[in-house]
C-alpha cells in the first residue's frame, strides 16, 4: 500500500504546482523592458482583478485604472463576464 501512495501523493503534488496561478496585477502583466515587447510573465498561468468594460464574441476587455499598461484584452471564447 505505501509502494501505491508515495507516487500518487508526488504526482497530486507535480500537478497542484503545475496549475498554481501567479498573482499578478495588469500592470505587472502588461508592462515589460523586453526589446520585443513581450509581458515577464509569458507562458505562465496568472490570476488579476480588474473591471470588465467590455465583452466581445472572442473575449473581453479588462481595466484596473486609467494609467497606462492598466488593460487587458483577455481572449476567451467561453466565458462570458458582464461589464462592470
Amino acid at each position: 500500500m505505501r509502494r501505491l501512495l508515495l507516487p500518487i501523493v508526488a504526482t497530486v503534488l507535480l500537478a497542484s504546482v503545475a496549475l498554481a496561478q501567479i498573482p499578478a496585477t495588469i500592470y505587472d502583466i502588461q508592462y515589460s523592458e523586453e526589446p520585443n515587447g513581450d509581458s515577464p510573465y509569458v507562458g505562465q498561468v496568472v490570476a488579476t482583478g480588474g473591471v470588465v468594460t467590455a465583452v466581445h464574441y472572442n473575449g473581453f476587455v479588462m481595466y484596473d485604472g486609467a494609467e497606462p499598461w492598466k488593460g487587458l484584452f483577455v481572449y476567451n471564447y467561453t466565458a462570458a463576464p458582464e461589464i462592470g
